[in-house]
């Protein structure tokens, strides 16, 4: 669900801001398919900052702007 590239560009707003990555956790989790067809895939991704107790759910799949809310996030201090 969610590619290299995204966890290539999360990995750098980690490091951009002189944050460990190893204190960051990521818990994936696919939405499940309705119906037949061709359908995007969508879930969610939790990231929690480990050794802070915090964490925020982000929708991911096709379309989303989960690396982008989660760099806002980080600027905000929703992880401090």
């Amino acid at each position: 669900m969610v590619n290299e590239s995204e966890m290539e560009d999360f990995r750098n707003i980690i490091t951009d801001r002189n944050l460990d990555a190893n204190d960051f956790s990521i818990q994936e989790k696919e939405d499940p398919m309705t119906g037949t067809g061709v359908q995007p895939i969508t879930g969610t991704i939790t990231i929690r900052r480990k050794f802070k107790g915090k964490e925020k759910t982000y929708k991911v799949g096709h379309g989303s702007t989960w690396i982008a809310e989660f760099s806002d996030d980080l600027n905000c201090g929703v992880f401090d």
